[in-house]
């Protein structure tokens, strides 16, 4: 089956604010109050990322859980679709090895050779996600109220060390090289595939 014809809203939290939350809150009631007859087909689409702006070293552990309990509920709440976007791996210099965004003052540069194993880079972002989803939600099974999804993205991006945007102190962000996207286009595909064919529970 190909992709159906769908409207879908990208929702992404720069930073860590008030007013992001708020902006992002107040898209889905727009939409919600614009297009109610797309609500009760179960459409628009929302797709919502969230997370590389929560850093542990700020302690934003729970607000970022905490933000993502409101979305989930929201989206449910206006019986919207919802997707929930996977947050990429980093590629920061640690002494840990996990890649996260260490802060200012303690910046290094990003790690150029591969490691032995990606698998210590950090996921602490998608465990919550996972964790709330899966209390909330139950990982997209469907209930009254909408359904939400996650779109996996993590480990399809593990091994892209080094192709982040070069000459830039940035080991978050990958390069524009269309080969780099090519994993959020298959992801995000499959995943508006499923989600826009799983039929609600109204």
């Amino acid at each position: 089956k190909g992709l159906p014809m769908q409207r879908v809203i990208y929702s992404r939290l720069t930073t860590r604010t008030i007013s992001s939350m708020e902006y992002t809150l107040a898209a889905l009631e727009y939409m919600n109050n614009q297009y109610p007859h797309d609500f009760s087909r179960g459409r628009p689409i929302f797709v919502i990322n969230i997370g590389l702006h929560y850093n542990r070293f700020n302690g934003l552990d729970e607000d970022y859980r905490n933000d993502l309990k409101t979305l989930v509920l929201r989206c449910r709440q206006l019986g919207a679709r919802c997707i929930f976007r996977e947050s990429g791996p980093q590629y920061w210099e640690t002494d840990e090895g996990d890649g996260l965004f260490p802060g200012v003052p303690k910046v290094r540069g990003c790690f150029q050779t591969s490691k032995e194993s990606f698998g210590v880079l950090s996921r602490w972002r998608n465990d919550i996600l996972r964790d709330v989803l899966r209390q909330l939600d139950g990982l997209g099974v469907r209930k009254k109220g909408g359904l939400v999804k996650l779109m996996p993205l993590f480990d399809k991006l593990e091994g892209l060390n080094g192709k982040h945007v070069v000459n830039v102190n940035d080991c978050t962000h990958l390069s524009c090289d269309s080969n780099n996207w090519e994993p959020f286009h298959v992801s995000l595909t499959e995943t508006l595939i499923g989600i826009s064919t799983t039929q609600k529970t109204l």
